[in-house]
């Protein structure tokens, strides 16, 4: 799943990009890629955490009440 969210990175950076005022800023790619996997992480971890708490509500909600 990781794959193609690099190759379309690598697709997308631009060895020339610029700030707003049209300098250039290089960014390196290490830190360009490392960016998109930090978030690609956070998004994932955000997932787990948010199935693992609907499913702990249906496990609570299915328990007898007493």
């Amino acid at each position: 799943m990781a794959l193609p969210l690099l190759l379309s990175k690598i697709d997308s950076y631009d060895l020339e990009y610029r700030d707003k005022r049209g300098n250039p800023k290089p960014v390196r790619f290490s830190s360009y890629i490392w960016k998109r996997v930090d978030g690609f992480i956070i998004d994932s971890l955000k997932e787990i955490r948010r199935t693992e708490t609907i499913e702990t509500a249906m496990d609570l909600e299915s328990m007898p009440a007493l």
